[in-house]
């Protein structure tokens, strides 16, 4: 995924506004992988991962599975 600005609404566009849908591939996500380092390849990920912690918050501790961000060298 190209997680740019506005990443996030996309999702909610390709599924038609069906919150829920949204909520679940944003949980089933278990990695991403940033490819090289430009802001605009990058920035969606901050709201990514703000909903998908709304969403942590709500299951039980024993539910919750990781999610993974690969960056480049340069990054960490």
């Amino acid at each position: 995924m190209d997680s740019a600005e506005g990443s996030y609404g996309q999702l909610y566009d390709h599924f038609g506004g069906y919150k829920a849908k949204v909520d679940e591939v944003i949980m089933k996500t278990r990695v991403i992988f940033i490819t090289h380092i430009h802001g605009d390849h990058q920035l969606g990920i901050i709201k990514m991962m703000q909903e998908r912690d709304l969403l942590l918050a709500k299951t039980k501790p024993e539910e919750r599975q990781p999610m993974y961000i690969v960056v480049p060298t340069p990054m960490m």
